[in-house]
C-alpha cells in the first residue's frame, strides 16, 4: 500500500514503506514499526521525519514509516549480525575501488538484507525444532518468536 503522504525526508529520493519491509521479511508490521522506532532513536532521530499513513481495507488511517537510503539501511542491518558483515565489505570494496558501485544498490541490499535474513532465521528455526523433536518436546511460541523476530 502506498502512503497517504511523502515525509519531505523521502521527496524526489528512492524510500522503503514499513508495510514493504514487513511484507519482505515476512514480518507483523507492528513488529517491524518497532524495530524501526528502536533503530532510530539509537542514532538519536525523531521517528516523526519518517511518519506518514495509510488506509487499510476498512479505510481506517494507520502509521507507517517511509526510509530513504542511509536510514533503510541502518535499519534493516539490524535484522542479521552475517549480512550486516556482508554490508560493511561490500561497502568497504566500493570505496576502496575493488567493485563498481551498484544502480539502485540500496534497493539490492535492501532485497538481499530482508530476503537472506529472513531465509537465515527460517533454517535455524528449522534446525531448533529438529533439536527440540530429538529431545521429545515441541518448541513454544515464545522460542519460534526468539528466533524468528530480529
Amino acid at each position: 500500500m502506498a502512503p497517504d503522504s511523502i515525509p519531505d525526508i523521502c521527496q524526489d529520493v528512492p524510500f522503503m514503506t514499513s508495510l514493504e519491509i514487513a511484507e519482505r521479511a515476512g514480518m507483523r508490521h507492528g513488529d517491524v514499526m518497532r524495530l524501526i522506532r528502536r533503530e532510530l532513536e539509537a542514532i538519536d532521530i525523531a521517528e516523526r521525519k519518517f511518519a506518514s499513513s495509510y488506509r487499510d481495507a476498512s479505510g481506517k488511517a494507520n502509521l507507517l514509516y517511509c526510509l530513504p537510503g542511509e536510514y533503510l539501511l541502518h535499519v534493516l542491518t539490524a535484522f542479521d549480525a552475517k549480512l550486516r558483515f556482508a554490508l560493511i565489505k561490500h561497502w568497504q570494496a566500493v570505496n576502496e575501488g575493488w567493485v563498481q558501485p551498484q544502480k539502485n544498490a540500496v534497493h539490492v541490499l535492501t532485497e538481499r538484507l530482508v530476503n537472506g535474513g529472513r531465509k537465515a532465521r527460517m533454517v535455524e528455526l528449522q534446525e531448533a525444532e529438529e533439536r527440540a523433536m530429538l529431545s521429545g518436546r515441541r518448541l513454544t511460541a515464545k522460542e519460534r518468536n526468539f528466533i524468528l523476530l530480529p
